[in-house]
């Protein structure tokens, strides 16, 4: 059975791209562009929503290649 359209699946789905879409409109339709530096993602790496989603992102990284050795394709 296919996860395409679960509930959950579907509910992640529309949250990133309401953030991709606010990212998009907050930076990259700015006229001046906001350099981050190495001591600018060290200490983006503070806040708790950056942490979340790297939690997310590893977690998701850990799942998808469990499922992928799993499924026995590439």
């Amino acid at each position: 059975q296919s996860d395409v359209l679960n509930p959950n699946a579907v509910a992640v789905i529309e949250n990133a791209a309401g953030s991709l879409t606010h990212v998009h409109e907050d930076v990259c339709q700015s006229a001046s562009v906001q350099r981050v530096g190495l001591f600018g993602l060290l200490k983006a790496l503070r806040n708790p929503n950056v942490q979340r989603s790297l939690a997310f992102a590893t977690r998701f990284g850990e799942c998808f290649g469990r499922n992928l050795e799993n499924s026995g394709k590439p």
